[in-house]
């Protein structure tokens, strides 16, 4: 990309402010899908602003609330280990996906 009045050419990637920061909003099926939340946030988070994630259980019983309370403890630590600042937001949602 060339610049206004200028004869050097520079790509997008060479513009630390043209980095596009993200509002992230997830839906994860805690029942099938939490082992991919550490994955997430380690090649995510360095672009990722805030995270705001519905954690959503097919089951009804203790096992369902385990699993999402699981789900929100995976995110916390894996925030943590990756440095991440962003706030996270959890919903629950339980029922037909």
């Amino acid at each position: 990309m060339k610049h206004a009045g200028s004869s050097e050419t520079r790509t997008v990637r060479d513009q630390p402010s043209a980095v596009p920061r993200l509002h992230l909003l997830l839906c994860l099926g805690v029942d099938f899908d939490l082992a991919y939340i550490p994955h997430l946030c380690r090649h995510y988070a360095h672009a990722v602003d805030s995270w705001n994630a519905v954690l959503h259980s097919n089951d009804p019983s203790d096992r369902g609330d385990r699993a999402i309370a699981r789900a929100k403890q995976a995110f916390e630590s894996s925030l943590i280990e990756v440095a991440s600042h962003a706030p996270l937001a959890t919903r629950e949602w339980r029922g037909e996906f």
